[in-house]
């Protein structure tokens, strides 16, 4: 295999990474207050934030991990996808109004008003050890990915020190601006090449959609409910440890993306002039999910 670095992938890789940078410095001269910082005024269209949110609950990790996560558990993955039909009503109708209503910057902020301030630590600290722990593996995946991909003549750990440095440049200079803007860009790149990437493996195996879906058919693989192996005389509590023993079924699938989906959207979405115009952005941030 081929791993020498094309210079065509070099240039691209470095005007990509400076344009990231730009866009932080640009926006920066825009930051006047916490209000221009945090929710950009509330100036933001619909189809920027919609983007944003379609980037940002796409990161490499699913990009690496879901077609080997297909191949060996099946279409059951798709299930996944019905988590957004839960969250849209609820977030547009009761947590978005709700927010808006109080006008704070963060539901930290908000905890600390309804009780005080160890529950706003407390809540804070367990959602900065949750994120931190989400971004180092979605830093690290990709980044080990393209060191393994080039044998090496993209080296590990100075790639994960650039990218988070830049990463943290851009959203502190830029604000939420910044960061919606920079996901745009990166919502063509991801997705661009997603649909690239379908439509050369549909073009080139033989037979087309039809005989993946056969070959898939007779793999066991397009059923939507994951087989769960109960012992022979379990009792009633022996099946339902056994279900939640399986590496995954239908309701933990629904159930785990339907609270990642909930945390990560609220700040965002406060972003929009009005309650009524997040509503397209949820539904497009679910169509996401049926992508990759």
């Amino acid at each position: 295999m081929n791993t020498a670095i094309h210079p065509l992938d070099a240039v691209i890789i470095v005007v990509y990474l400076v344009t990231l940078a730009l866009v932080g410095i640009w926006f920066s001269r825009r930051q006047r207050t916490l209000d221009d910082f945090f929710f950009a005024r509330h100036s933001m269209s619909w189809l920027p934030v919609g983007l944003s949110l379609m980037a940002a609950l796409n990161s490499g990790i699913d990009y690496l991990m879901q077609p080997s996560a297909t191949i060996r558990y099946g279409v059951v993955l798709l299930i996944g996808t019905a988590s957004w039909l839960l969250l849209y009503p609820w977030v547009t109708r009761v947590v978005l109004p709700f927010y808006r209503r109080l006008n704070a910057y963060t539901a930290y902020e908000f905890l600390e008003a309804r009780f005080d301030v160890r529950v706003r630590m407390f809540a804070a600290a367990i959602f900065i050890v949750w994120r931190l722990g989400w971004m180092a593996t979605a830093i690290y995946v990709p980044c080990l990915a393209i060191s393994a991909a080039t044998n090496g003549a993209i080296p590990l750990t100075p790639t994960i020190v650039v990218l988070g440095t830049l990463v943290t440049g851009y959203t502190m200079l830029g604000g939420i601006q910044a960061v919606i803007w920079n996901d745009v860009i990166q919502f063509c790149i991801m997705f661009g090449g997603l649909a690239a990437t379908v439509w050369i493996s549909l073009t080139h195996v033989p037979g087309g959609l039809a005989e993946i879906w056969t070959a898939a058919q007779s793999a066991g693989k397009t059923s939507l409910a994951a087989p769960i192996d109960f012992a022979a005389g379990a009792t009633v509590l022996g099946r339902v440890a056994a279900f939640f023993r399986q590496p995954i079924n239908a309701t933990a699938v629904l159930v785990g993306i339907t609270a990642a989906r909930f945390a990560t959207r609220v700040h965002r979405e406060r972003g929009r002039r009005r309650v009524m115009d997040v509503r397209p952005v949820v539904c497009r941030a679910g169509a996401s999910r049926v992508l990759p």
